[in-house]
Formats: structure tokens, sequence, C-alpha cells
């Protein structure tokens, strides 16, 4: 995910399959920094200006 427009914005993901678990994780998923809480397929994190973000979602 990445925010292109210099603002720091509040996201929701909702997938179409059910999520077990999310981790925010490095570009090359090689680390994870920290469990997301997901609830109704969905998760909900902050893009700070211009940040670029990677997830690891456990179907």
């Amino acid at each position: 995910m990445y925010e292109a427009c210099g603002m720091r914005t509040d996201t929701t993901i909702q997938t179409a399959f059910d999520i077990k678990k999310v981790y925010d994780s490095n570009f090359i998923e090689t680390e994870n920094y920290g469990e997301l809480e997901s609830k109704e397929n969905r998760f909900s994190f902050t893009l700070k200006p211009f940040e670029i973000k990677t997830f690891r979602i456990c179907i």
C-alpha cells in the first residue's frame, strides 16, 4: 500500500476471503512488525505521508 498524496490517511482494506491473521511486514515479508486486528474480513491502519506499507495476510 502506498500513500501518494502527502497526507496522513486512515485506511481500511476489505477482502473477499476469511482473514485469520494480518501482520505489518517489511517489503520482502521476512519480518513481522506486529499483528493487526482483523474483523469481518477487513483491517484498518494509518499511513503517513508518502509511506509504503506491506502486509502479510494469513487466510
